[in-house]
């Protein structure tokens, strides 16, 4: 039986090699955009149950953990639960949120069975959250390294601990999954079978401590979901020398950064020889995987700014990386505007720059019990002054493709790889012995038609398509980022003449595509627009040659 992980791969290998002349031009122009181009949209797969299968908590029996690439809300396996010496007063759990490093956990964005840490109502008593890494995101403390068996101190409402070596109702310490992590200091001490062998290397995790009480803060075991920025991937654009090694691991860990880039996601799942294909850089033409990444990254204007700046009320603290919109005017009005992943430029009240370009990590709208509604943005930088109540403007520019998202681990190379290229409109082809990354684009006609093309015998024939295969209606299914990465839709609408209907004149001609590693609205749109105008104006030309009949895909657009 072939191997599923590897059948993809050596599908493009092999049918490349065994093809005719004849075989290789069609195979360019025809096999591989039919499987993974703006066709290879998926098809309906239950995306709202694969949505919470994401955000869910589960219990570890052998499954694979899952990659995160660019930031996604993920929920988690526990692979570890136990109390302190039988007291069940004392719960530790850890819950495992990824395979390999990731950038950054956002600790404060951690949720408790639906709850926010930060709600004063709910976490009456608060609690701790230490990191293994100082970050710009989130400003942790050192991870917790006391035993938590025992009375804890207790935290302002709603808020957050300063002291190491205290004990608490809860601890969060989280483990960014680098190759070789310590084990984690607050388990060690407190469980007499949680060692310094337990490093869990290369596994992004949350070790957490729950202190039950006679009040009932805690009720059974707490699902916990968290914001992420996720793995870490090689961008050949930083190396001088890419492409010239032959060793698993690309480049140098200089060349390894936090990316929502589609084309370096993709680039890092098939390299990997973990959960991916295992290919290596001899194998690759890096530089189609630069321009792919080139491509994606090209900006364009959030239709709701379209370019122009929007009056806008905020607050931000000196050092934090986040600023805080009035609810009410124009704050409230264009708070929601701006959408995780998009490039965002802030001015004060007179009109200095104070943001210029900074990605949005996260957008949250929270309305506790008892106190007012909280707008807040978080972008990947931090405020160099204090601000209060400045009236300035926002702007946001979005970024062509994306890519954030869960990639389940137990799907085989295949499935993964065509999502991942579908989301990107990305075709990949093996050509001259090595595997190239192309994202469809807008391009220049390189076809002239002649006399002779009309004249001969054998000349040029047309299909324009029949009428079954339009569309008048696009619908693409993602998870948005604005609301905790929950199931939405994006529809595009043919309202021009011919207006496509079926035959009977009732039914409306409707497509629908999921993209799972999408979650801006903007790039959802574009790719239901995409879909549709392919639908609606692709016509296939035929050419007779020497060798015989090439097949051209042509787009004729008003």
């Amino acid at each position: 039986m072939a191997n599923p992980f590897v059948t993809f791969f050596n599908w493009v290998a092999t049918t490349w090699k065994a093809a005719d002349a004849i075989g290789k031009i069609n195979m360019i122009f025809t096999a591989v955009t039919a499987v993974v181009g703006v066709k290879g949209f998926l098809q309906a797969r239950q995306m709202l149950a694969q949505g919470q299968d994401i955000l869910a908590n589960k219990t570890s029996a052998g499954g694979k953990l899952p990659i995160i690439y660019g930031t996604r809300r993920v929920g988690s396996q526990i692979i570890y639960m136990d109390v302190n010496a039988n007291n069940s007063q004392e719960l530790y759990v850890v819950y495992a949120l990824s395979v390999g490093e990731c950038d950054e956990i956002l600790g404060t964005s951690i949720e408790l069975d639906g709850n926010s840490l930060s709600d004063s109502a709910r976490f009456r008593i608060g609690g701790y959250i230490g990191s293994d890494k100082e970050s710009i995101f989130t400003h942790h403390q050192p991870l917790n390294t006391v035993s938590q068996n025992g009375d804890p101190v207790e935290v302002t409402a709603g808020g957050f601990g300063t002291d190491p070596t205290d004990r608490y109702m809860y601890v969060m310490n989280l483990h960014h999954g680098a190759a070789s992590q310590t084990a984690d200091p607050m388990l060690v001490a407190s469980m007499s079978n949680w060692t310094s062998a337990h490093r869990l290397d290369g596994v992004c995790y949350i070790a957490a401590h729950y202190n039950f009480d006679k009040r009932g803060m805690w009720s059974g075991i707490p699902q916990l979901t968290v914001q992420v920025r996720g793995k870490k991937v090689y961008d050949p654009r930083l190396d001088s020398t890419a492409g010239g090694s032959g060793s698993q691991r690309l480049g140098t860990p200089s060349t390894y950064a936090f990316s929502d880039n589609p084309s370096l996601t993709f680039l890092d799942y098939i390299t990997n020889n973990e959960y991916g294909k295992g290919l290596t850089a001899s194998q690759l033409n890096l530089s189609t995987f630069s321009t792919a990444a080139n491509t994606a990254d090209i900006t364009v204007n959030n239709p709701y700014y379209n370019g122009t700046g929007k009056s806008f009320t905020w607050s931000g603290t000196s050092g934090k990386n986040f600023i805080l919109v009035t609810a009410s005017g124009s704050g409230g009005l264009h708070w929601w505007q701006n959408k995780v992943g998009e490039l965002f430029t802030l001015t004060d009240s007179s009109s200095n720059t104070v943001l210029n370009g900074a990605q949005i990590t996260g957008v949250e709208r929270t309305h506790i019990y008892g106190t007012g509604v909280r707008l807040v943005i978080y972008f990947d930088t931090t405020l160099g002054a204090t601000y209060a109540s400045q009236t300035g403007t926002a702007l946001a520019v979005v970024k062509r493709f994306h890519c954030n998202g869960y990639v389940d681990g137990n799907k085989t190379v295949m499935e993964n790889s065509k999502e991942l290229l579908a989301n990107m409109r990305g075709i990949f082809l093996y050509v001259d012995g090595k595997y190239e990354l192309t994202i469809e684009d807008t391009g220049s006609s390189t076809f002239s038609i002649t006399d002779n093309h009309i004249i001969a015998d054998a000349g040029i024939s047309v299909d324009y398509g029949n009428k079954d295969k339009k569309a008048n209606k696009v619908i693409v299914e993602f998870f948005n980022g604005n609301k905790k990465y929950e199931l939405d839709t994006a529809t595009v609408l043919h309202d021009a003449s011919p207006e496509y209907y079926s035959d009977d004149g009732d039914e409306i001609l409707e497509i629908k595509a999921e993209f799972p590693f999408v979650s801006d609205p903007y790039i959802a749109y574009n790719m239901a627009k995409a879909i549709l105008v392919r639908s609606l104006s692709l016509i296939h030309i035929s050419e007779p040659t020497r060798l015989g009949m090439i097949s051209y895909a042509v787009f004729c657009l008003k």
